[in-house]
């Protein structure tokens, strides 16, 4: 046995994956408010993208 597996038995670490299907009426309930959040990014990004064109200069710097 290697020392990860050790670990792994001493700690009785276990991972489980699994995979959640949503019915249409949900998919319809999520993609709403994510459409929104994307179109808003766009616009941001766009003006963001417009005002570094004008002054050739970061926006905010950090």
């Amino acid at each position: 046995m290697n020392a990860i597996s050790t670990l792994r038995d001493s700690f009785g670490i276990t991972a489980y994956k699994f995979r959640l299907y949503s019915t249409e009426e949900q998919e319809i309930f999520f993609a709403k408010p994510f459409d929104c959040v994307r179109k808003f990014y766009n616009l941001m990004l766009g003006d963001r993208m417009k005002s570094y064109e004008e002054t050739k200069s970061e926006t905010s710097k950090k």
